[in-house]
């Protein structure tokens, strides 16, 4: 039986407590605009019972217009993973479902699908002490479920996976695992540490004790090593990512510091000469950021959907260099 996270919030002082085999409680709709008449995206919230977790999770599921008006035909599909304290709706609530409508209407991204599951304060790993399967819960059940229900090409170039802040690093931490699974990786402010948990940010060092279940109390090594993107980027074949894009960006004054680490990626990455698209952008860390950049990362993924795996920096930046912007 799942047991509850144990990571406290901070604005509300109570346990992220949930626990297996029952429906997370729905939230409120989202309070966003209204859609223009001529765009006919639809947002729906679903659960999905997973095995891994022995639970029904919620997720949010955009639909593009095309969706209804071509029947007969399959579609790209991105799973989005979101930060911490988020849910389900994090996707609708930030209007990012308002600027896929107009990118898709413009021409500039192909119409996708895509997936937000509630992913409570997880950090999207299989715990290391069993009781939480996040990504098995990711990469397994949802993908199914989802691939069941909707008309979904299930090929991997036609799955992408991409993430804001604690998602961000979900995102990039199950695609370098599981790359086999995935044609696109994106991140914005991924939440990246240091190789050695020793060498956190000190004031992210609080978060430590909260992790105990996650990573365990003391912090794993081993286990904390296999889940780092940084580490796992100076220790992996090259090879082993061939087919796989990647594309995250950082504002350059990221209040937890993430734009260092999201930095040493990208320096670890180009030291192992593993492609990829990094861009250090002006701002910080929260929504704003994000919904200036997000479009940068939707390009990203559309071109790889539309195919055109070789020229996938045209969507989002400098491939393999880092790039001040703004």
């Amino acid at each position: 039986m799942l047991r509850s996270l144990g990571l406290v919030a901070v604005v509300t002082g109570t346990a992220v407590a949930w626990c297996g085999a029952r429906e997370d409680t729905p939230t409120a709709p989202p309070a966003v605009a209204a859609k223009p008449a001529a765009a006919v995206s639809t947002m729906e919230y679903i659960t999905v019972d997973s095995k891994a977790l022995d639970a029904k999770i919620r997720v949010g599921i955009y639909l593009p217009a095309a969706y209804a008006s071509r029947p007969d035909a399959k579609f790209p599909c991105l799973y989005f993973l979101h930060g911490m304290f988020g849910d389900e709706r994090k996707w609708q609530q930030r209007e990012t479902d308002l600027v896929l409508d107009e990118l898709i209407e413009k021409g500039e991204v192909p119409p996708m699908i895509v997936a937000c599951p509630a992913g409570h304060n997880s950090m999207y790993v299989n715990w290391v002490n069993g009781q939480g399967r996040w990504m098995d819960f990711i990469t397994v059940d949802l993908v199914n479920a989802l691939e069941s229900k909707y008309r979904i090409d299930g090929r991997r170039e036609m799955r992408g996976i991409s993430g804001d802040s604690m998602g961000g690093y979900g995102a990039l931490n199950i695609a370098m695992q599981k790359p086999e699974l995935y044609g696109s990786a994106s991140a914005h402010s991924a939440a990246l540490f240091p190789a050695d948990p020793a060498q956190v940010n000190p004031r992210l060092k609080r978060w430590a004790k909260q992790w105990g279940e996650v990573f365990g109390d003391p912090i794993d090594l081993k286990f904390w090593q296999q889940n780092n993107p940084i580490h796992r980027a100076s220790t992996i074949d090259a090879k082993a990512l061939d087919g796989l894009a990647l594309y995250f960006d950082c504002g350059e004054r990221d209040e937890f510091g993430f734009d260092k680490t999201c930095s040493l990626l990208h320096d670890t990455l180009e030291k192992s000469k593993i492609p990829h698209t990094y861009e250090l952008r002006g701002g910080d860390h929260g929504a704003t950021y994000f919904r200036d950049n997000v479009g940068h990362s939707l390009r990203f993924h559309g071109v790889t959907f539309t195919g055109a795996t070789g020229d996938a920096t045209k969507a989002g930046g400098k491939s393999g260099g880092a790039k001040k912007d703004g």
